[in-house]
């Protein structure tokens, strides 16, 4: 719950020479030409847009930007034609004056799409990231979601536009900015954008022009239509092969005569090739003829009712294709549609249920019309476009809509009630699922609360969202979003005083990185004053509990952590509450082994140990994985402490394994720095490398701020590592990074125990190595980390050969188990029974020598498997 730094004794610094050296990214497959998606067979002459050669555009100044798939949605649809447009598109991204392109078109044209195919042809793995802005309700947000997907780490200290620009300042990204049209005027931060950073380009989606000086403009049009029914090979268009291919997906038997074919081509032309209203109007084959289709399309094509300031008016609705859908709608279902409307980024059937009382038979009924698509999971979704229409109509009635509003705001607030009794008891892990499937319907929840100041629903949420946001490392969001919740109880009345201090509890509680630990500290304080006046107990004994984590991390006033735990401890046992008495004995277990790390009190590891086992019996009563993993990690501080390294080393692999079937942040990162420093001491620098860079792949993968405790404790290792093994000029380039970080955001050495180490370090710099330690602090903090994690895992010597190796399938299943899978969900995943499954998994155990999961998984671990 970041509320946890592991610590082992000190090890003293041991040399050993290494040649190791950092390799460059191997480029050589850019050597041959990409695939491109054409039309495959048929005479030449009936494709009127012939396959273009784009290796000669990869050789010019965007030569080298294939995607990898991490940082790109996947699409529900295919991908069919475009080739012209995929090379005009790579052509204009060559000159280099076109910094921002933007796709404009009506909605549902295909732009996102041939954004997202463009990049997959044309982008360079990991350096191109999908902005997803259609979620948005406001410009003020583009900054942080920027910041999120290309993992830029803010720090409180600044503004977030100026830390984004600094991020960008020497990257060479491709950003897709999708769906734009609603943030139009937040579009000068793009221009900001290219000024600042002369290597990033731009591709942004928009159904009208942005309007910027440096705008380059590419219309998006229909998909290939073609001229007559004489034409042969007529699936060779691409707009009639995406209408056939969605219809044949409505029922694969169909089978279109001559007279159909040619209702076909008369639909591509109704929608002018509208890849999302061929869609739609493909899903009609189920219930009315081609032929009637097309008739309906053309009685009622409306495409000249949303006019933009960039682009021919006719391509600027749906209309056509989706009012006939409309249209035979019973007021019913155009009641629900309208406020399904309010959810984000997709929903469960329970949540339209409660929010627009929506019948099973209707949602169905709406499934089937392509209003509303489904998953595999079970969960609905609708198109943005579509429900941008549907929200238009609920708009119209303003009372239903702020009802319907008030409706998921209050679902979603219980839900969050709701999990916060599953995270304490024995669910956290599908419950931490089911938060992150719905976090944007949570934000959005959220926002209508602040906004209607519902105080009810903000209390039911308070726990879960500050656990979750703790847990996931995802700090600086969590202290943005209780501080504007804060800001929105102004006043001096009894009421808003106490809402207020427990909203600031929450955030003072997430200001959890090294920069803003004073700046929670503070909060907490001030807050832990005003609930004593208010006696409010439950939100009491947390801010003790938080402040006594934030001065022990701080190594301060260790006298004060005592007195704060004993409190909460005391208070928590009068109410009652058995998860937050577990936390509280765990806390009070980590005070008296930090007390015997100091003082050496044989009595003092002893009570450490004592409170552990009281802690670690409450949790497995509640059969609370979260807390047995907490727990397990302060046994093993108790192993390690009596040289037992081994009984140290199954507590930590216990933890890990529970931490990354949790998904938390802060457990995984300290677990694997424990494993990593039992291996240094060891001298299995090998094991330890390989450690080090996964628990700083850990911080990466999270977007964790950049300076933070995990992050410093992985940090620290590396640069023992190297020294012990005599890579004296990496470890001083890694040292001199790290020092203009600690500079920019004003730390001290009382901010962690590492900086005591890189002062020691940073004082007597060998003249030698003074050259390294000042070009390390030129060097970008993500780069270098990325640079660790490369060099440290690119060690011949880690991967011990296995007597007989494990199959492609063995290693899915080994990846899966890992992730905490349970056999019948790996078997739903890899669309195989549960008995190949179970299978699988004898012999993987049989070929590591081992008995059982979590003996699988760290085997695994160590031999760099996963």
């Amino acid at each position: 719950m970041g509320e946890r730094c592991c610590f082992l004794p000190d090890v003293p610094n041991r040399f050993a020479k290494s040649d190791k050296v950092l390799k460059p990214t191997n480029l050589e497959d850019w050597n041959s030409p990409p695939m491109v998606h054409g039309y495959k067979g048929g005479d030449q002459r009936h494709n009127p847009k012939p396959e273009i050669q784009l290796l000669p555009l990869l050789k010019l100044r965007f030569a080298g930007y294939v995607v990898s798939a991490k940082n790109l949605p996947s699409q529900p649809t295919s991908f069919i034609g475009r080739e012209h447009e995929l090379a005009e598109i790579s052509r204009l991204l060559n000159e280099p004056s076109c910094r921002i392109l933007t796709l404009v078109g009506p909605g549902g044209i295909g732009k996102t799409q041939l954004a997202i195919e463009t990049a997959r042809q044309f982008g360079k793995p990991d350096t191109t990231f999908f902005l997803p802005f259609q979620a948005l309700t406001s410009s003020e947000f583009m900054v942080s979601i920027i910041g999120e997907v290309i993992g830029v780490q803010f720090s409180p200290i600044g503004e977030p536009e100026e830390q984004l620009l600094d991020y960008l300042y020497n990257k060479s990204f491709l950003l897709i900015a999708d769906n734009l049209e609603h943030l139009v005027d937040g579009a000068p931060l793009l221009a900001k954008i290219v000024a600042h950073a002369p290597e990033v380009k731009i591709i942004a989606t928009s159904r009208e022009r942005l309007n910027l000086r440096e705008e380059w403009v590419f219309d998006v049009e229909g998909l290939q239509i073609p001229a007559n029914t004489n034409d042969l090979d007529i699936e060779h268009f691409s707009a009639v092969a995406l209408f056939l291919h969605h219809a044949r997906r409505m029922n694969a038997k169909l089978v279109f005569t001559p007279t159909q074919v040619e209702a076909i081509i008369r639909i591509c032309r109704a929608v002018d090739g509208m890849p999302l209203a061929l869609e739609l109007a493909s899903a009609w084959v189920r219930t009315l003829p081609v032929e009637d289709i097309a008739s309906e399309i053309e009685r009622s094509l409306d495409i000249l009712t949303a006019p933009a300031r960039n682009s021919e008016p006719r391509h600027q609705s749906i209309r056509a294709a989706f009012e006939p859908t409309w249209n035979r709608l019973s007021e019913e279902e155009r009641h629900i549609f309208a406020k399904l409307s309010v959810f984000r980024g997709g929903f469960t059937r329970e949540a339209t249920e409660r929010v627009a009382r929506a019948s099973l038979q209707t949602l169905s009924s709406l499934v089937d019309k392509s209003l509303v698509q489904t998953d595999a999971s079970g969960r609905y979704d609708v198109h943005n476009l579509l429900r941008q229409y549907a929200e238009e109509q609920l708009d119209n009635t303003h009372d239903e809509a702020a009802h319907t509003h008030d409706l998921h705001c209050h679902y979603y607030s219980v839900f969050l009630e709701q999990c916060w009794e599953r995270i304490t008891g024995s669910d956290i892990k599908q419950a931490f699922i089911e938060i992150e499937s719905d976090l944007s319907n949570i934000r959005t929840a959220w926002a209508w609360a602040i906004h209607r100041h519902r105080r009810d629903d903000i209390e039911k949420a308070l726990n879960c969202l500050c656990f979750f946001y703790d847990e996931r490392g995802r700090y600086q969001e969590g202290e943005q979003i209780f501080a504007r919740a804060a800001a929105a109880f102004e006043g001096d009345s009894a009421e808003a005083v106490r809402m207020r201090a427990k909203i600031q509890l929450r955030q003072g509680a997430l200001c959890h990185t090294a920069e803003s630990l004073d700046k929670g500290t503070a909060l907490l304080r001030d807050c832990i004053s005003t609930l004593r006046q208010y006696d409010l107990q439950a939100e009491l004994a947390f801010g003790l509990r938080r402040l006594a984590l934030n001065l022990s991390d701080n190594k301060l006033a260790l006298s004060e952590v005592k007195v704060c735990l004993d409190e909460s401890f005391t208070i928590f046992s009068k109410l009652g509450l058995g998860w937050e008495i577990a936390h509280a004995l765990h806390w009070l277990s980590i005070y008296y082994l930090r007390e015997y790390e100091i003082h050496r009190l044989p009595n003092m590891l002893e009570l450490g140990e004592e409170y552990a086992r009281k802690s670690l019996s409450h949790y497995q009563k509640l059969d609370n994985h979260w807390g047995i993993a907490t727990v397990s990690l302060n046994l093993s501080d108790v192993a390690a402490f009596r040289d037992d390294y081994n009984l140290c080393r199954q507590y930590v692999e216990k933890a890990l394994v529970f931490c990354q079937e949790i998904g938390s942040f802060w457990g995984t990162s300290s677990a694997l720095w424990q494993l990593g420093t039992l291996a240094y001491e060891q001298r299995d620098y090998v094991r330890a490398r390989r450690y080090v860079a996964q628990g700083l792949q850990t911080s990466l993968d999270y977007g964790v701020a950049r300076i933070n405790f995990y992050l410093l404790n992985q940090q620290q290792l590396a640069v023992r590592i190297l020294l012990e093994q005599g890579e004296l000029q990496k470890a001083y380039e890694l040292i001199g990074m790290l020092s203009k970080q600690r500079q920019k955001a004003a730390l001290s050495q009382q901010n962690h125990e590492a900086f005591t180490l890189f002062d020691q370090l940073e004082q007597s710099v060998p003249p030698h190595l003074l050259a390294a330690f000042q070009h390390g602090q030129d060097h970008d903090a993500d780069i270098t980390t990325q640079n660790i994690i490369t060099y440290f895992s690119d060690d011949e010597a880690q991967a011990t050969e296995l007597p007989e190796p494990l199959t492609a399938r063995e290693g899915e299943v080994l990846r899966l188990l890992a992730a905490g899978l349970s056999n019948p969900e790996i078997a739903q995943r890899l669309v195989i029974s549960a008995g190949t499954v179970k299978a699988h998994s004898s012999r993987i155990y049989a070929k590591l020598g081992v008995h059982n999961r979590v003996q699988a998984v760290s085997e695994a671990n160590r031999l760099g498997l996963l």
